[in-house]
Protein backbone atom coordinates (compact mmCIF):
# COMPACT_ATOMS: atom_id res chain seq x y z
CA UNK A 1 0.00 0.00 0.00
CA UNK A 2 1.38 3.39 -0.88
CA UNK A 3 1.03 6.58 1.10
CA UNK A 4 -1.94 7.89 -0.93
CA UNK A 5 -3.86 4.64 -0.41
CA UNK A 6 -3.18 4.83 3.31
CA UNK A 7 -4.61 8.35 3.46
CA UNK A 8 -7.76 7.17 1.69
CA UNK A 9 -8.26 4.52 4.40
CA UNK A 10 -7.77 7.08 7.21
CA UNK A 11 -4.48 5.49 8.15
CA UNK A 12 -1.26 7.28 8.95
CA UNK A 13 2.35 6.20 8.86
CA UNK A 14 4.28 6.25 12.13
CA UNK A 15 7.92 5.63 12.86
CA UNK A 16 9.10 4.18 16.16
CA UNK A 17 12.48 3.33 17.61
CA UNK A 18 12.66 -0.18 19.07
CA UNK A 19 15.35 -2.65 20.15
CA UNK A 20 16.45 -4.81 17.21
CA UNK A 21 16.09 -8.10 19.13
CA UNK A 22 12.61 -7.17 20.35
CA UNK A 23 11.55 -6.37 16.78
CA UNK A 24 12.92 -9.64 15.42
CA UNK A 25 11.30 -11.73 18.16
CA UNK A 26 7.97 -9.94 17.71
CA UNK A 27 8.12 -10.42 13.93
CA UNK A 28 8.56 -14.19 14.38
CA UNK A 29 5.60 -14.37 16.73
CA UNK A 30 3.39 -12.18 14.54
CA UNK A 31 4.36 -14.27 11.51
CA UNK A 32 3.12 -17.41 13.31
CA UNK A 33 -0.11 -15.55 14.08
CA UNK A 34 -0.55 -14.54 10.44
CA UNK A 35 0.08 -10.84 10.87
CA UNK A 36 2.98 -8.41 11.07
CA UNK A 37 4.35 -5.63 13.30
CA UNK A 38 1.83 -3.15 11.94
CA UNK A 39 -1.07 -5.48 12.71
CA UNK A 40 0.29 -6.12 16.20
CA UNK A 41 0.71 -2.43 16.96
CA UNK A 42 -2.81 -1.69 15.67
CA UNK A 43 -4.20 -4.46 17.87
CA UNK A 44 -2.31 -3.18 20.90
CA UNK A 45 -3.41 0.43 20.38
CA UNK A 46 -7.04 -0.66 20.04
CA UNK A 47 -6.69 -2.57 23.33
CA UNK A 48 -5.31 0.58 24.97
CA UNK A 49 -8.39 2.46 23.76
CA UNK A 50 -10.82 -0.29 24.83
CA UNK A 51 -9.33 -0.64 28.32
CA UNK A 52 -8.61 3.08 28.72
CA UNK A 53 -5.12 2.17 29.89
CA UNK A 54 -2.30 -0.28 29.38
CA UNK A 55 -4.09 -3.60 28.82
CA UNK A 56 -1.20 -5.94 29.54
CA UNK A 57 -0.61 -4.90 33.14
CA UNK A 58 -2.42 -6.85 35.84
CA UNK A 59 -1.76 -7.95 39.36
CA UNK A 60 -2.14 -11.48 40.66
CA UNK A 61 -5.28 -10.40 42.51
CA UNK A 62 -6.84 -8.91 39.36
CA UNK A 63 -6.03 -12.10 37.47
CA UNK A 64 -7.59 -14.27 40.18
CA UNK A 65 -10.72 -12.11 40.31
CA UNK A 66 -11.07 -12.14 36.51
CA UNK A 67 -10.64 -15.90 36.44
CA UNK A 68 -13.20 -16.37 39.21
CA UNK A 69 -15.68 -14.01 37.55
CA UNK A 70 -15.33 -15.81 34.20
CA UNK A 71 -16.30 -19.17 35.66
CA UNK A 72 -19.84 -20.05 34.72
CA UNK A 73 -22.25 -20.48 37.62
CA UNK A 74 -25.18 -22.86 37.80
CA UNK A 75 -28.66 -21.48 38.32
CA UNK A 76 -30.25 -23.15 41.34
CA UNK A 77 -33.56 -22.93 43.13
CA UNK A 78 -34.08 -23.65 46.80
CA UNK A 79 -37.68 -24.94 46.80
CA UNK A 80 -37.84 -25.19 50.58
CA UNK A 81 -37.10 -21.49 51.04
CA UNK A 82 -38.50 -20.32 47.69
CA UNK A 83 -35.40 -18.49 46.51
CA UNK A 84 -33.24 -18.68 43.40
CA UNK A 85 -29.46 -18.40 43.48
CA UNK A 86 -26.36 -18.79 41.34
CA UNK A 87 -23.77 -21.32 42.51
CA UNK A 88 -20.18 -20.90 41.32
CA UNK A 89 -17.58 -23.67 40.99
CA UNK A 90 -15.71 -22.25 43.99
CA UNK A 91 -18.82 -22.70 46.19
CA UNK A 92 -19.89 -19.06 46.30
CA UNK A 93 -23.59 -18.40 46.09
CA UNK A 94 -25.29 -15.24 44.88
CA UNK A 95 -28.91 -15.09 45.92
CA UNK A 96 -31.57 -13.41 43.85
CA UNK A 97 -33.03 -10.20 45.19
CA UNK A 98 -36.54 -11.46 44.58
CA UNK A 99 -38.48 -14.50 45.66
CA UNK A 100 -39.98 -16.98 43.28
CA UNK A 101 -43.57 -17.78 44.13
CA UNK A 102 -45.78 -20.42 42.61
CA UNK A 103 -49.24 -19.27 41.57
Amino acid sequence: MNHEQAQERSEIWISIRINKNVKEQAERIFDKLGTNISGGVNFYLNQVINSNGIPLVSTERETAVAKRDNELPLARYDAENGIAYMEYPDGRREYATYEYRKF
